[in-house]
């Protein structure tokens, strides 16, 4: 199965008090974040950042996955996991993951993460995921 590039633009507010004047002043910026849609086994769509090989990421928790991208905003999924840390586990030097030769050896071109501070959550999400998409890396 092929996971499709989504776009999204967000806005971002930033405050700030000049000077401790009592008018606040509101700043827009607009910035653009590139997410990738995956759907899991049960149809439900979770809605992923996508990151170029060589991100370095933040010690936060969630589910990933490993993707090669095919052109025309298609990517094939290499492998799908969780974890505590994204740092820990899937930044630039991650040659401790039980799958590194052969996420390696499929060429990934991209880490896609979603955010999921509670396990049982990202332990459910994982396995629906899994169960969806035919990657090369997971046992199945």
């Amino acid at each position: 199965m092929v996971a499709r590039l989504t776009s999204v633009t967000l806005q971002r507010h930033l405050y700030f008090d000049a000077l401790h004047c009592v008018n606040i002043v509101a700043i827009f910026k607009e910035s653009t974040m590139t997410t990738i849609t995956l759907k899991d086994s049960h149809g439900k769509s979770h809605i992923f950042n996508l990151y170029p090989k060589g991100t370095h990421f933040k010690p936060m928790a969630g589910v990933y996955a490993f993707l090669k991208e095919k052109g025309d905003s298609l990517f094939d999924v290499i492998y799908i996991g969780q974890t505590s840390d994204f740092e820990d586990r899937i930044d630039d030097n991650f040659t401790n993951h039980t799958q590194y030769d052969c996420i390696i050896e499929n060429r990934y071109t991209h880490i896609a993460t979603l955010v999921v501070p509670e396990q049982h959550k990202r332990l459910e999400i994982e396995k629906s995921l899994i169960d969806n998409f035919n990657t090369s890396c997971n046992e199945q």
